[in-house]
């Protein structure tokens, strides 16, 4: 080497994709994504969530190449990132020290960082599920970093197999990690819809079903949704759904204990409806019978609109 290199090189101005955009791919299973892009796009099978129950995530890629040992990448990239991105990081699969601890992810988490994915390590594993960030890494040992440089922010980076641009769409769940190309994005979307329709025709054509029930809890969930049920994306999929299984001549069903949500079900198609979970309606009448000992002559509390049974 002639010249010793810059200690950091940002790299500004990358084409972003619009929030629509970004949206469209939120909820979509990475299998079902692999799947629409012919089986390209996934990153490596080691690179896998340091919580999978904190694993949904979507968002732009800000790329960042930190060298081997190294931490001064993942500093730059902290300070560029803008609330909702991806901090994409290169390490060269590097397996000495770690190249993130619990501090900075939570320093991330702060500033609005969707997710973190890394070809290296990280370190402090207790601390960055407490974090909350979302974070994907090749594994976990607890050597730290130098932070001497050089390292480089904004560049097309490659890692886990897969070629990262700034602006590429980064899709994450307890699976893996699979890489979106921007130019690429509106493409993928029309065959993802592809893929998930082909899903649903080849449950319902299982023979001996006779319907398809779903489980809002577990779907709002991998939607990156959890406990949200009535979340209008958790909505919109399951009447989707809904329409796929009526089409293919099978009885959709779902389990809601609000009231209002099965109505709603039902007027979109529902022929089998879970109204009510024992344990509520063991609770609720529980306390309405200790009530009436403890109040004699005291009207039994209706339940709330919309109220859980």
């Amino acid at each position: 080497m002639l010249d010793n290199p810059p200690l950091l090189t940002i790299h500004r101005g990358h084409r972003r994709p619009s929030k629509a955009l970004i949206e469209a791919f939120r909820g979509a299973q990475t299998s079902h994504l692999a799947d629409a892009m012919e089986g390209r796009g996934a990153l490596d099978y080691r690179i896998k969530p340091m919580d999978p129950d904190n694993a949904v995530f979507v968002g732009p890629a800000l790329t960042a190449l930190a060298y081997p040992a190294d931490v001064v990448g993942v500093y730059g990239a902290l300070l560029e990132a803008e609330a909702g991105d991806v901090i994409v990081v290169a390490n060269d699969a590097y397996t000495a020290t770690a190249v993130i601890g619990d501090l900075v992810a939570g320093m991330m988490q702060n500033k609005g960082v969707a997710a973190f994915v890394t070809d290296g390590l990280a370190r402090d594993r207790a601390g960055i599920i407490a974090s909350r960030l979302p974070l994907f890494a090749a594994g976990i040992m607890p050597a730290s970093p130098a932070a001497n440089g050089p390292a480089v922010v904004g560049a097309p980076v490659t890692l886990g197999g897969q070629h990262v641009r700034p602006g590429d769409i980064i899709v994450g769940d307890a699976d893996g990690v699979v890489v979106v190309p921007q130019d690429q994005a509106e493409a993928v979307l029309e065959k993802l819809a592809a893929v998930r329709a082909a899903e649903a025709r080849a449950i319902a054509a299982v023979e001996g079903v006779d319907g398809v029930f779903i489980g809002p809890a577990d779907l709002s969930a991998s939607m990156g949704h959890v406990g949200n049920q009535t979340h209008p994306e958790v909505k919109a999929a399951i009447e989707d759904a809904f329409r796929r299984i009526l089409k293919a001549g099978k009885a959709p069903g779902i389990l809601t204990p609000d009231e209002d949500l099965s109505r709603h079900y039902l007027s979109h198609g529902g022929l089998f409806m879970a109204v009510g979970l024992d344990n509520n309606l063991l609770a609720r009448h529980t306390s309405a019978l200790c009530q009436r000992f403890k109040n004699p002559g005291a009207p039994s509390a209706a339940p709330a609109k919309g109220g859980t049974y």
